[in-house]
């Protein structure tokens, strides 16, 4: 929620339900504009509140509370556990069993919602999610749950945390590290995966993508700076 603020400005965050990173957001900023989701009835069904956000976020996008630069969904994971215990007619949040179609239906209903931001006129869109530990593969006759292995991806249900790699032009696993030993601890976002992090990757040229480093410090400024200086290195190259 802190390294969304370095995005291009005014930065327009959407706070979504469940989500409580919002406590990190500056309100003294003129530039960063959030609208933290609250409702009246909390016995909302899950489908108004997901409706709900469709118009929060169209309004938003449509400049109803100023003009944006960045679009930000802060705390996706939340969300689409609403799209999903809306598609199962309250299902998920009461734990009991569905069908497994109905994980089709909440998929379609995420596109639905990416496809509102991306033909929107906002420059850039940032979608903010947790983590978590996910099965490699399905489970085999005979095998326990704790027999499958499990990479680190974004914490999104069934086969979503696998489908929404494609989704993005970038995907960062934002990490603490330090350069040194005995150095504070810095955000970074990983650019690529590894063996056990699978949540991260850039699309784009594959001469230019190769020149972005691992690790770089947790700032969209430094990224796109990163981003251009190695179109620029390709260019020169390519020019002689």
């Amino acid at each position: 929620t802190v390294a969304i603020t370095t995005t291009p400005r005014p930065v327009g965050i959407l706070s979504l339900p469940g989500e409580k990173g919002w406590a990190s957001i500056p309100t003294d900023d003129p530039e960063i504009i959030a609208q933290v989701w609250e409702w009246e009835n909390k016995r909302e069904s899950s489908g108004a509140i997901v409706d709900g956000i469709f118009k929060a976020t169209i309004d938003m996008l449509a400049g109803k509370y100023g003009a944006i630069q960045t679009f930000v969904a802060d705390g996706m994971h939340k969300f689409i556990e609403y799209i999903l215990d809306e598609a199962t007619d309250g299902a998920w949040f009461a734990g009991e069993e569905f069908d497994a179609k109905r994980y089709a239906r909440a998929y379609r209903r995420f596109e639905d919602y990416q496809s509102l931001i991306y033909f929107s006129q906002v420059p850039v869109a940032v979608f903010t999610m947790w983590d978590g530990e996910t099965p490699d593969r399905k489970i085999k006759p005979g095998e326990k749950s704790s027999d499958v292995p499990t990479s680190n991806r974004p914490k999104l249900p069934g086969q979503l945390a696998r489908q929404v790699m494609g989704e993005f032009n970038f995907i960062f696993h934002q990490t603490l590290r330090n350069e040194k030993p005995g150095e504070p601890l810095k955000a970074y976002w990983m650019t690529r995966p590894t063996e056990a992090i699978k949540g991260a990757s850039i699309k784009g040229p594959a001469d230019v993508v190769k020149l972005i480093p691992q690790f770089i410090p947790a700032d969209y400024r430094v990224f796109e700076a990163t981003w251009a200086a190695a179109e620029r290195k390709v260019k020169e190259s390519k020019n002689g």
